[in-house]
Parts: structure tokens; C-alpha cells; sequence
């Protein structure tokens, strides 16, 4: 082994941490502001623990002015490999008692271009009357379980495409499917 090869894997992360805030407004006037803390820390060769906490601070405007808090407590464990990576979470959500989820990723990586990803997630419905447990008219708290498959691939060294369908199935016996196309264009460098 050389020492270059040496000094790059002493030089390679082994752990950190990271913050987010979004805001959004939907369609049905619900106001989300949402914060998460998210933090990896190498566990020894490819793999790493994963952990977050998070709150999400949810209004429905249209009328009612109803206010609900969905705080989130997530780990997870992280598998990055040369031509495959993986995460997955286990979640618990705090809303008016206590309930689950998870959310699984995978990528495959057929060169530097190309990768195909399937993930699964299954979690709560970001409504306030949707979080409620004890709303009778709407069967009591919504939940959804996602399976995503998508592709995206690199063109150039600014163009990246990705395309993904999402087949949804909520706890009300609901169904969705959606699909997405992205287009990602790096205009500075």
C-alpha cells in the first residue's frame, strides 16, 4: 500500500453532523416549518450509525387555525459500498402519542453516471387533521407506505436527469401513484 493510499484513508470522514429548516405552504393552505439534526459517525469500514432528531411545526390556515407538532426521533445505520449504498432508519414520532415508521434507501451504481434507486418509507401524513388520532371522520391518524424505483444519470459535467414513479398506499385504504422528472443544471462552478 502506498502512502498516498494510507494518508487518504486517515484523511477520510469519519463522522459530522448537519442541520436543516424548510418552510412550505401547500395547496391546502398548510404551513409547515420543519428543523432537523441529523449526525453519522463511522462504525468501521463501510458502515455508520445514523441518528436525528427533528420537529415539524404544522397550520392548517384554511379556516379552522388548527396547530400541531410533530416532534421525530430517528436511527440508522449507513452501508456505502464502490457500487452500492444503503440507509435505514427507524423512526418514532411524537403527536398526540407515540407511533413508527421507517424509511429505507438503496442506490446502485452501474458507473459514475448512472444509478437506480428503490426505497421504501413509510410514515405519517403531514396534515393536522391527518396526525389527529382520535379524528373519527378520517379513521384516525393517516399513514402512508411508499415504494419509490427511479434513475437518475449524469450527462456532461453540469447535466444530471433523474426520473422516479412512487406507487403510495395510505392507512385509509387510499391509493397514489406519481412520478417525477428532474433536471439539475450546475450554472456556476
Amino acid at each position: 500500500i502506498s502512502q498516498a493510499a494510507i494518508q487518504s484513508y486517515e484523511r477520510r470522514r469519519r463522522g459530522g453532523m448537519d442541520s436543516t429548516y424548510t418552510y412550505y405552504s401547500d395547496y391546502k393552505q398548510i404551513d409547515s416549518r420543519q428543523f432537523i439534526v441529523t449526525a453519522d459517525q463511522n462504525i468501521g469500514g463501510s458502515y455508520s450509525i445514523l441518528a436525528s432528531l427533528g420537529t415539524n411545526r404544522l397550520i392548517d390556515r384554511d379556516g379552522t387555525n388548527e396547530r400541531i407538532t410533530l416532534n421525530t426521533r430517528s436511527l440508522g445505520l449507513q452501508y456505502l459500498g464502490l457500487k452500492y449504498d444503503s440507509k435505514v432508519w427507524l423512526d418514532s414520532y411524537q403527536s398526540n402519542g407515540t407511533f413508527t415508521g421507517y424509511r429505507i434507501f438503496n442506490n446502485y451504481y452501474f458507473d459514475d453516471h448512472s444509478i437506480l434507486n428503490f426505497n421504501v418509507q413509510k410514515g405519517p401524513i403531514l396534515d393536522v387533521q391527518a396526525l389527529n388520532p382520535n379524528n373519527e371522520e378520517l379513521l384516525r391518524r393517516i399513514m402512508t407506505t411508499n415504494y419509490t424505483i427511479g434513475l437518475t444519470r449524469r450527462i456532461g459535467a453540469k447535466d444530471t436527469f433523474a426520473f422516479n414513479f412512487t406507487r403510495g398506499f395510505y392507512s385509509d385504504n387510499n391509493q397514489v401513484n406519481s412520478y417525477d422528472l428532474n433536471w439539475d443544471r450546475i450554472l456556476f462552478d
